[in-house]
């Protein structure tokens, strides 16, 4: 016998039913609401439970999927914003003469984020950004004179710059 209009009861023994997770049995909704197995069958086909199930399952995982790629952009926008500002930071100290760099802390620094600036929005990797050796020494030969001479000039060849080839203006970013 198929029942054409769902009532509220009919919706409560669902519920029941889904609630059971993976486990689910006809018997146990039976036995918690007072009513017959068979009664139970007949209404989980008369009412799709078994369609139901998994489109409940399928939007649930929709929203929990959403819910980690936001979390995902959110942490990923605010480390780029941590290590901007570490490179700005950096970049004015050696400036100011307070602090002395060495070439490979500063690879390190670049490295960062550009890993954090190649990833899009979505989390995915930016096709055409460096990640070789032999990019980043492109990069810095794209370096202003003053920059290349400041870096002669320093002791043991060993200073920084920023990735403008300038000093960052307070409250600036860099490009």
């Amino acid at each position: 016998m198929t029942l054409k209009a769902e009532q509220e009861h009919h919706k409560r023994a669902f519920e029941v039913y889904y609630a059971q997770g993976a486990k689910r049995s006809y018997a146990k909704v039976a036995s918690e609401l007072g009513i017959s197995v068979s009664t139970t069958k007949s209404w989980s086909l008369s009412f799709s439970w078994s369609r139901r199930i998994a489109e409940r399952d399928a939007a649930a995982a929709r929203q929990m999927a959403d819910r980690s790629l936001q979390s995902t952009t959110e942490e990923l926008s605010r480390n780029k914003k941590i290590v901007t500002m570490a490179l700005m930071k950096v970049a004015k100290a050696v400036a100011d003469g307070k602090v002395r760099i060495q070439m490979a802390d500063l690879d390190r620094l670049i490295r960062l984020e550009q890993l954090l600036s190649e990833t899009g929005d979505d989390g995915r990797h930016k096709p055409g950004t460096f990640r070789s050796a032999k990019d980043v020494q492109e990069y810095l030969d794209t370096l202003s004179t003053a920059d290349l001479e400041m870096l002669a000039r320093a002791p043991d060849a060993k200073a920084a710059v920023t990735r403008s080839g300038s000093d960052p203006e307070p409250g600036s970013s860099p490009s």
